[in-house]
């Protein structure tokens, strides 16, 4: 009988994955890292998975040349080059990862094949940490990339979201990262739209109870660009942002700041002005 080799395990033995390769465009290099990967399966867990190739400990940021790309995992507090994630068992479902990402030059991209997603995932955004505006949706492109370090690090740790049998949405990271101050639940939700934003546009925040909103504007290279402050009212408020834009081209940071009496929070929303 001829000797057949063990297959290693890895991502390719889940329900779902997205294999994840880098470009550093400042060399052009491309560098396929092996395994890194996302996705789901019914009997994977939210911790350590072997069968899927994750790593029992893996601390990212390690690879020649400074590229690297991997997920911090929830429990317990460690770091692989996959993660597939438990599949729910309702008929829609949301499931969040939290990657991390650094290019030794800039831009940096990574990349990948949207083919590997199924028709029933109907969108798989990118989004700053911070903010709910998505940056990319992974099923109507094939490519993310980081202009520069000032925008790495304006948008900080990212976020995954994977939407399974439902139409993607913006969710408050306020459930998941509670507030950036002494008022978790004053700032509940931040949306800019349209994303791209052409000559008019607007900012809508939902704020917990009545606060005195201000909202800061800073582009790529942290110039202020513009400025607003009004009084806020508990539940949905419209800030209109076209009055603003004449003078503004291309990725602008807004940090909303509500202050009510003793509580205050901070928000940053992320949008591109055309």
């Amino acid at each position: 009988m001829p000797f057949v080799p063990a297959r290693a395990q890895s991502p390719d033995d889940a329900e779902f994955h997205l294999d994840l390769h880098f470009r550093d465009t400042v060399s052009g290099r491309i560098d396929s890292l092996t395994g890194r990967a996302f996705g789901y399966d019914p009997r994977a867990s939210d911790g350590y998975d072997s069968l899927f190739g994750e790593d029992a400990d893996y601390p990212g940021g390690g690879s020649p040349g400074g590229n690297d790309f991997w997920f911090e995992r929830p429990y317990p507090d460690s770091a692989t080059r996959a993660d597939i994630r438990h599949k729910p068992t309702t008929d829609s479902f949301a499931i969040s990862y939290a990657p991390g990402i650094s290019f030794e030059n800039y831009p940096g991209s990574i990349f990948w094949d949207p083919a590997q997603i199924p028709a029933i995932i109907k969108g798989i955004w990118i989004s700053a940490y911070e903010a709910t505006t998505p940056l990319v949706d992974m099923k109507d492109t094939n490519i993310f990339t980081e202009p520069s370090g000032f925008e790495a690090a304006l948008w900080g740790n990212l976020t995954i979201t994977v939407f399974y049998n439902m139409q993607p949405h913006y969710i408050s990271r306020a459930a998941v990262n509670g507030s950036s101050a002494n008022g978790a639940g004053l700032i509940t939700d931040a949306t800019v739209y349209p994303n791209p934003m052409p000559s008019t546009g607007a900012l809508d925040v939902t704020l917990g109870g009545a606060a005195s909103l201000t909202v800061v504007g800073y582009d790529i290279t942290g110039r202020e660009v513009l400025r607003l402050s009004r009084e806020g009212m508990g539940g949905e408020n419209m800030l209109d942002l076209s009055s603003q834009l004449a003078n503004i081209h291309g990725v602008v940071m807004l940090h909303i700041e509500a202050a009510s009496g003793a509580e205050n929070a901070t928000k940053n929303v992320m949008f591109v002005r055309e």
